[in-house]
């Protein structure tokens, strides 16, 4: 099984998130998945991405997400998941410099 990914961060922003982590030498992909409740998670995407690095838009303001990341490895084994929450909020602005 590979490593879950580690320092999952989550900044919110007007309608969207932008989540950071680190690269897990032993992934070769990463699924991103969603849930409004923390307990039923779905697949944010069809398929895995190769970034450590996405923005998610079309998220509803003041409604709290629950992401879940997992890194996938080159035998098709997947992690456990790293879950972490975010609120977006219409007046915020996303600082991608200082994530």
């Amino acid at each position: 099984m590979p490593d879950s990914p580690t320092n999952l961060k989550i900044e919110a922003g007007n309608g969207l998130a932008l989540l950071k982590w680190d690269e897990m030498p032993n992934a070769i992909a990463y699924l991103i998945y969603i849930s409004n409740d923390g307990m039923t998670f779905k697949k944010r995407f069809k398929k895995p991405i190769k970034t450590t690095k996405i923005e998610i838009g079309l998220l509803e303001n003041d409604q709290t997400y629950y992401f879940g990341i997992t890194s996938i490895a080159h035998y098709g084994k997947e992690s456990k998941m790293v879950v972490q929450t975010v609120t977006p909020r219409k007046n915020l602005k996303l600082n991608e410099k200082a994530f």
